[in-house]
């Protein structure tokens, strides 16, 4: 992974904030068991001071959002539904295929529906019961459709007629698809806003891979979302303040994420901010001040080290002040 060339250093005293008297737990120093994280220099020209205010707003913007209490008490997953078994080695066909959703049955899938009943069982030991989806049903959340025809030796998932139709011999056959031969109940570990939790799933045995892929089965109606966060009109702008566009990776206090920049921007370093309750998270990059660049999009894989691990606490980008997920690749 790239690391920034120039990594800010996390200089930010308390004196440098302008906290509110519900943000004062932010203000904490090293003892207090929090931080106004940040790798924040002291001087104008960094974007740290102003980045910890600007986050102060989106952690406050948090607190006031309608959702709290499904976020604080149910289920709501912070990664997809569908979860590949961690280190399965996917060629390109079979990644083209879960994300199409292009399964087949090897044998007769029984047809069980819903009413069996579950609980979400979370880390710091607490439970919550919930209603099932059947086996049927959960296979038709995986199963989005039947692959379409793919020239011979072309790239899997592209039609055989059409402007991007490859040069090849002319034979065509079914794109791969990934053949279901079993499956089972059991559970998956999966990231939510409780911290993380081990949750009711079907295991569904794949063809050629060692592990099953898990689709969790609590029925839709026991799902909750993040709520939706509205900031304020005026925010500090910074110059070259990009947002988070997901996670890559939990691991105790270190978080990875993506950045996304433009094709011109250079010597990005990840910014942040946490408090008791929240964690905010952001990217700074240097810009080209002449010439011409393309509108392109480019993600850049970033890494920080909080003071606690997230735990129950959002993970927001200081963008857009929204919930970042976990990503499932």
């Amino acid at each position: 992974m790239r690391r920034p060339t120039a990594p800010l250093r996390v200089l930010l005293l308390c004196a440098l904030l302008l906290c509110t008297p519900p943000l004062l737990a932010a203000c904490a120093g090293a003892g207090g068991g929090s931080s106004a994280a940040g790798n924040a220099p002291a001087d104008d020209s960094d974007p740290g001071a102003p980045f910890a205010t600007r986050a102060q707003q989106v952690a406050a913007a948090w607190r006031r959002a309608p959702g709290g209490d499904a976020w604080r008490a149910g289920f709501v997953p912070l990664q997809g539904l569908t979860v590949v078994p961690a280190g399965a080695k996917l060629d390109g066909a079979a990644r083209q295929a879960l994300a199409n959703g292009w399964f087949r049955l090897a044998v007769g899938m029984p047809r069980e529906v819903g009413g069996r009943r579950g609980a979400v069982r979370f880390a710091d030991g607490g439970s919550l019961p919930v209603p099932l989806v059947g086996l049927a049903e959960a296979y038709d959340e995986l199963h989005q459709g039947d692959p379409p025809p793919c020239r011979v030796g072309a790239t899997p998932g592209v039609r055989a007629s059409g402007p991007d139709a490859p040069v090849s011999d002319g034979s065509v056959q079914a794109c791969a698809a990934l053949t279901v031969t079993a499956a089972r109940v059991g559970t998956v570990p999966l990231l939510t806003s409780r911290g993380r939790a081990e949750v009711p799933a079907w295991l569904f045995t794949v063809a050629g891979l060692a592990a099953p892929i898990a689709r969790v089965a609590v029925a839709p109606g026991a799902v909750g979302a993040a709520p939706r966060v509205t900031l304020p009109g005026e925010l500090p702008q910074i110059p070259g303040l990009v947002g988070a566009l997901g996670l890559t990776a939990v691991d105790g206090t270190r978080v990875a994420y993506q950045l996304g920049i433009g094709s011109c921007d250079k010597d990005p370093a990840p910014v942040w901010f946490e408090a008791d309750d929240v964690v905010v998270l952001a990217g700074v990059v240097a810009r080209r001040r002449a010439g011409a660049c393309p509108d392109n999009l480019l993600i850049e894989p970033v890494d920080v080290t909080l003071d606690d691990t997230p735990g129950r606490r959002p993970v927001l980008d200081g963008l857009t002040g929204q919930v970042l997920m976990l990503s499932s690749s």
